[in-house]
């Protein structure tokens, strides 16, 4: 049932509901009505995202932040050095000894 208080209903609902009330009188279908869920779900999560960002960059210290992009480089140094090594490796390999 439609939670009046939330003005939502929960996934079984959901899942089990064919069209929304209305369909006859020129409602629109479940389909349409994910659809526009879907993107009403994206733009929130776009917005929490923006939030959330702003909250932590108002909680944590400015070097955190310095500390974090150094890892993140440092990261994808590392990622580099071994996608490196298994080309190198790859190159090693005779070419006959591969099936085309």
């Amino acid at each position: 049932m439609l939670d009046a208080a939330r003005g939502i209903m929960n996934i079984e609902e959901i899942e089990n509901t064919r069209a929304l009330p209305g369909l006859e009188e020129g409602g629109i279908s479940m389909a349409e009505t994910r659809s526009r869920w879907s993107e009403e779900a994206r733009t929130h999560l776009r917005s929490a995202s923006r939030e959330l960002r702003e909250a932590m960059k108002a909680m944590l210290p400015e070097g955190f932040w310095q500390h974090l992009r150094a890892a993140r480089r440092e990261t994808l140094l590392a990622l580099r050095t071994a996608i490196d090594a298994w080309l190198e490796e790859g190159e090693k390999t005779p070419t006959g000894s591969h099936p085309s």
